[in-house]
């Protein structure tokens, strides 16, 4: 009846099976590549026009965020630069989101 022996049947079906597999593992390892750089690509923009529209931050302010203080040299979709001693340091939208930062307005602190 049936034997062990590998016919060109199970051979071609093996090769099949195996060409899905890696296919639908490749599929996998692309759409998690994907998401994490469309999630960094959209994330700094949308937080960046949120701080635009509720007026969160405006030239001119002293703030602190992660440690990093400065005043705000310049408001873009995508990132905040500061300007402080050193040199100017730009800081992604999307870290407003996550680190707080705090402004101070005339000698008070306000988050």
């Amino acid at each position: 009846m049936w034997s062990n022996r590998a016919t060109p049947l199970n051979h071609m079906l093996s090769l099949v099976l195996g060409a899905v597999r890696a296919r639908v593992a490749g599929r996998v390892r692309t759409g998690s590549a994907l998401d994490v750089a469309l999630r960094h690509a959209w994330s700094n923009p949308l937080a960046g026009a949120l701080i635009l529209v509720y007026h969160a931050l405006r030239r001119a302010r002293q703030i602190t965020v992660a440690g990093v203080a400065g005043c705000v040299a310049a408001l873009v979709l995508r990132y905040i630069t500061l300007r402080g001693g050193g040199p100017r340091i730009s800081i992604p939208n999307a870290l407003l989101c996550t680190d707080l930062p705090v402004v101070r307005e005339s000698g008070t602190d306000a988050v």
